[in-house]
């Protein structure tokens, strides 16, 4: 069943020669593949499941993201961020409904994200007109909002579950979006907690800017860039397989992605 996998991007066939037919694949891509299956299945089977977020789940969010960050965008900012974009909301949420692990990734213009990377643009002071509006054939610029899983959850086994399942779930729904012509250039973050940075790293994202410490309260924040169209990582596989498989059908050029055929 492994070339579902290499066939959706999520892990990659090795051929020893130019005239060989019969390729190989690495353990620890197949560990990591397998690990990934566990992680869903463990998390599913404990009555939590991943969606896209909807204008309800917005208290939920707000009711989790209050338990992580001092300074949290309200309930009434959040849903009209999914009002005018739906897509790039996500949640895990639990049998009856509550929030344990969330993310949101929205598309700015760079002005507004390079403001916030250096600390100058709250995110409760993003403009709801800076918000853009997903649409097929355009290039866009995104920002991780925010992500984060229940502190409540303190087994780590869980937690990195919970991670994973997230960061499958989106990469499923970035994957849909890839199909719709949407092209995400960059992907920015910041963090200054030891989980979001680990997380960071492990989507393969590279330092935006040296670590700062805004103030003397404030804990020292790393910031991260990605590129997501020449971007390596497993999970992106599969969007960037549909975003070039959409800009060949509709003629568009794919000069931004030559460096990933090197």
């Amino acid at each position: 069943m492994l070339y579902k996998h290499k066939n959706a991007g999520r892990i990659r066939r090795y051929l020893p020669g130019k005239d060989r037919k019969h390729g190989f694949y690495l353990e620890a891509d197949v560990r990591r593949l397998a690990e990934e299956k566990h992680n869903f299945f463990d998390v599913q089977s404990k009555d939590a499941t991943f969606s896209r977020a909807t204008l309800t789940d917005m208290e939920g969010v707000v009711k989790l993201a209050s338990k992580l960050f001092h300074n949290v965008v309200p309930v009434i900012n959040r849903q009209q961020w999914v009002f005018k974009e739906p897509r790039g909301h996500y949640v895990i949420k639990l049998a009856d409904g509550s929030v344990i692990a969330y993310a949101h990734i929205l598309a700015f213009p760079l002005d507004k994200i390079e403001a916030h990377m250096r600390h100058e643009l709250r995110q409760q002071d993003f403009d709801i007109a800076d918000v853009q509006a997903f649409q097929s054939g355009q290039h866009y610029e995104t920002l991780l909002v925010a992500i984060g899983v229940d502190p409540a959850i303190k087994e780590h086994r869980r937690r990195t579950a919970l991670s994973s399942v997230l960061l499958r779930g989106i990469s499923e729904d970035l994957a849909q979006i890839g199909k719709e012509g949407i092209i995400i250039d960059h992907l920015y973050a910041w963090s200054d907690t030891n989980e979001g940075i680990l997380l960071c790293a492990k989507m393969g994202m590279h330092p935006w800017a040296p670590p700062v410490k805004p103030s003397k309260t404030e804990k020292r924040r790393y910031s991260y860039v990605l590129d997501v169209l020449n971007s390596p990582i497993p999970l992106l596989q599969p969007y960037i397989q549909n975003i070039r498989r959409w800009m060949t059908e509709h003629s568009v050029s794919q000069e931004l992605n030559i460096k990933n055929e090197g």
